[in-house]
């Protein structure tokens, strides 16, 4: 992807479950700015994690069994290059508090 502006057609957003690398998708963000929360997004982040301006992931409550990896996904456009990922992992130290996890997404 080359221009993001023009090339992007949503944003996915993910959390790592298990270990491995299997990432289950949690809620997304079209282009057009419609939010959408996948059905196989995992019951103990329901009506806990949200999407904030254009591309932050907010989780609420955090606890420790929030000590995971989360992935955002830019999904291109079709022909319009691959798509960009960038994992980030959530390390709690303390209990129930809010956080935002901003994911940095470098353009080749």
């Amino acid at each position: 992807m080359d221009n993001p502006q023009t090339e992007l057609n949503g944003i996915i957003y993910a959390v790592e479950k298990g270990s491995g690398g299997n990432f289950i998708n949690m809620l997304g963000l079209q282009n057009d700015g419609t939010n959408i929360t996948f059905s196989t997004i995992p019951i103990e982040y329901r009506g806990r994690v949200r999407i904030e301006g254009r591309a932050s992931l907010v989780i609420k409550k955090v606890s420790f069994q929030d000590n995971t990896q989360f992935i955002c996904i830019l999904v291109a456009k079709t022909g319009a290059g691959s798509d960009q990922s960038s994992v980030v992992r959530l390390i709690v130290t303390g209990m129930y508090c809010s956080f935002v996890l901003i994911a940095e997404i470098h353009y080749k």
